[in-house]
Parts: structure tokens; sequence; C-alpha cells
């Protein structure tokens, strides 16, 4: 996919999983989406601050720590309107329908195809 964003965009990835980070923030410098990476909420939270400057956060649903959902409650209590996509290994049909419920724009199953995340980009 060679599609590069209009707007001025920048993605936060959060995932324990050091190695799905790069290969996401790859993908996404391919495509000239600049991205920052991170291994655990608490500290993308932070980084995210208000959410201004951030178009979209890619974020697993289970890790140590806060967790994805977690993270999606605390953006709200936060009034921070980035929209998040999760990021999940495991099917749970219940959890799965909490977060989207919750307002979370969407879930992708790992793995997945690196171009489901342009499509969200572009609905960011």
């Amino acid at each position: 996919c060679s599609a590069t964003m209009n707007a001025v965009t920048k993605v936060a990835i959060i995932d324990d999983e050091s190695d799905l980070n790069e290969v996401i923030q790859h993908f996404l410098t391919s495509i000239g989406v600049p991205s920052q990476c991170f291994t655990n909420a608490e500290v993308a939270l932070e980084a995210i601050g208000n959410g201004e400057g951030w178009t979209l956060v890619l974020s697993d649903i289970r890790m140590p720590g806060m967790t994805g959902p977690d993270l999606l409650s605390q953006m709200i209590a936060r009034g921070i309107k980035t929209p998040i996509v999760f990021m999940s290994g495991h099917v749970e049909e219940s959890l799965h329908k909490q977060v989207l419920a919750k307002g979370a724009r969407g879930l992708l199953f790992k793995p997945f195809d690196f171009k489901e995340i342009v499509g969200y980009l572009k609905s960011a």
C-alpha cells in the first residue's frame, strides 16, 4: 500500500510485544505516517496528553498493568477524542462487544492485514 495520508497524522502504537510495535511502525513509516511506540498504556496515556496532534491510537487489549479497556476508560474520562482501535489475539466476544460499546472505533484480530490500519486512518 502506497497511500499517504493528506492531513497531518500521528499514530500511537501500544502493545507489550515490542516486535509487533516495530513492525506496525515500519509499515506506517513506509506510507508516510509518523508514529510512536509504547510497551505500556500508562506511558502512552501520558504522552498522548489531551489527544491533540494524535490521529489514531492502536492498542492491544491485554497488557500487564493498564489494559486496553482501562486505557479507553481513562481517555474518555480525560475528554480525549482520539479514536482508538484495539488489537487482539484472543477471540472474546463479550469483551469485544464491551469495548466497541464504550466507544472503540474498531477491532483488529492478530494477525491482521496492515491495510486495515489505513482504513481506520482514513476514517479518523
